[in-house]
């Protein structure tokens, strides 16, 4: 079960249904319930003696009647009452004790400036090793990772610092310095991993492997991107690989289509052509000459229209 807004874990951890409310009606209600039910089980019970041709059908019908009276008396002022018992001894508890976690005041995790000296002492320790091991893209999304936690955490305490307090310089001091480790870092890893995934996509043979390689490449990117996103290395990286995609998809299409019209399958050839004209439309930078290429698909694309029309 879902924790419920607001609700301690001490509550959460007992089973809902202990905790339920049992059925209860004011006295008043619940007898003339009661007496209602009694006069109708009487008429009932009645009714069956008579047709079942018994004598002095009145007498069975008392009988089961005072019988189902007596027991909702029991029922009511000894199972019900002792169950709403239990439910408010164990409401009043409950009651209690989150009245007391509400009065135990909660540690703000403050941002002293011994902690601040700390912090930023572990994050410039890490930078210079991370530099030594400058290849090692893991190394740089660490401490970018550690950058951008102290980031959120001094900009949440810079919201509650007056200028006049001493932590206030410490931590606008430390925040600068750190975000020029979080660019530096963040720019690193993208950069090698993209790096990375780009030349394993060259070397595949095959076009869907290379696209989808290459995809990974251009998601590290976009990730970097939705830090720095006018920052020219990264759209320029990203450019690149986008087209690199394209040109996958491209040859992938004419290959297709060419298939496609050995199997003399114009129809699919036409559909795999027309694929290849749109990702070439797409391409900013030049897939070899565009135009070219574009002028040879279409020329294709009539030639096979003509075939089917000649074969309809």
């Amino acid at each position: 079960m879902n924790r419920r807004y607001g609700q301690p874990a001490f509550v959460e951890s007992r089973p809902f249904g202990h905790y339920r409310k049992p059925f209860w009606l004011p006295a008043i209600s619940y007898y003339f319930l009661a007496i209602g039910v009694t006069i109708a089980v009487f008429f009932m019970i009645w009714w069956l003696f008579d047709i079942g041709g018994r004598s002095a059908p009145w007498i069975p019908s008392g009988v089961f009647a005072g019988s189902f009276m007596v027991l909702s008396v029991y029922l009511r002022e000894v199972v019900l009452r002792n169950a709403m018992t239990r439910y408010l001894a164990v409401q009043s508890r409950l009651d209690r004790n989150v009245e007391q976690a509400r009065r135990i005041p909660r540690k703000r995790n403050k941002l002293s400036l011994d902690k601040n000296r700390r912090l930023l002492e572990n994050i410039e320790k890490k930078s210079s090793a991370a530099r030594t091991l400058n290849q090692l893209p893991d190394v740089h999304l660490e401490i970018f990772e550690i950058c951008d936690k102290y980031l959120r955490l001094a900009d949440k305490e810079m919201d509650s610092l007056s200028i006049d307090s001493p932590r206030f310089g410490a931590i606008r001091t430390g925040r600068r310095r750190v975000k020029g480790l979080h660019r530096y870092h963040l720019l690193s890893w993208a950069k090698i991993e993209s790096r990375i995934y780009t030349q394993e996509a060259s070397n595949y043979d095959i076009v869907e492997d290379k696209i989808a390689t290459a995809q990974t490449a251009l998601d590290v990117l976009d990730t970097a991107l939705q830090f720095y996103p006018q920052e020219p290395q990264l759209i320029e990286s990203a450019d690149v690989i986008r087209e690199f995609i394209s040109s996958s998809q491209i040859s992938k299409n004419i290959r297709d289509a060419e298939e496609s019209v050995g199997d003399k399958d114009y129809k699919s050839a036409v559909g795999h052509y027309k694929e290849a004209l749109f990702h070439l439309a797409r391409q900013e930078i030049g897939y070899k000459d565009n135009s070219a290429v574009a002028e040879k698909i279409n020329n294709e694309i009539v030639r096979l229209r003509n075939i089917l029309y000649k074969n309809s």
